[in-house]
């Protein structure tokens, strides 16, 4: 009974494209969270490759395409060391120095300008003494993780984002090189 029920759906079309014209679902319409081929092309949430660039809020600074290609090969300490000795915390300077030195778009840039900000002024002590205490990352976590992750965007299927920018990304607990995604 359950083969022919599912032969009898398939034949109506349940099951297969939701969107039998081609055109690809918008992010309104695809839920990655819902056990369900929303597209139809066999993948199912996470899986779909169609998830990645979904967010849980519906946006998100750095959560585009064009950013996110330029931030799986962003190096923040590199990054920070061209911008941070000439603007300090000013968070303008940052935006525009990380905005030219890496083409990420100004709204992204500027949640790593404000990062900058913030881990300079909370962190200081743990992270800037060779080598940084082990408190550092779990500072920069509690004191600019919050509002660092709310800027560059919540996804829904969290992956490793930058092997090289001193966060968990995808929410794992391993960061950068100790991340299998890396």
């Amino acid at each position: 009974m359950t083969i022919v029920l599912f032969a009898f759906l398939l034949a109506c079309g349940a099951g297969g494209d939701p969107d039998p014209e081609g055109e690809p679902l918008s992010e309104e319409e695809l839920v990655c969270d819902d056990g369900v081929d929303d597209d139809g092309d066999g993948d199912l949430d996470c899986d779909d490759a169609d998830c990645a660039m979904v967010t849980n809020d519906g946006g998100g600074a750095c959560v585009n395409e064009d950013d996110l290609a330029i931030y799986e090969d962003f190096d923040a300490n590199l990054e920070w060391n061209k911008c941070v000795p000439s603007c300090l915390t000013d968070v303008k300077c940052n935006t525009d120095c990380l905005k030219d030195n890496t083409g990420l778009s100004r709204p992204c840039s500027k949640c790593f300008a404000e990062m900058v900000e913030c881990f300079i002024g909370s962190c200081a002590l743990e992270c800037y003494v060779q080598p940084p205490l082990p408190e550092c990352g779990e500072c920069v976590e509690a004191a600019c993780g919050p509002s660092y992750y709310e800027c560059f965007g919540d996804l829904v299927c969290p992956y490793e984002t930058g092997c090289r920018d001193t966060f968990d990304n995808d929410g794992d607990g391993d960061i950068d090189g100790d991340d299998s995604d890396c």
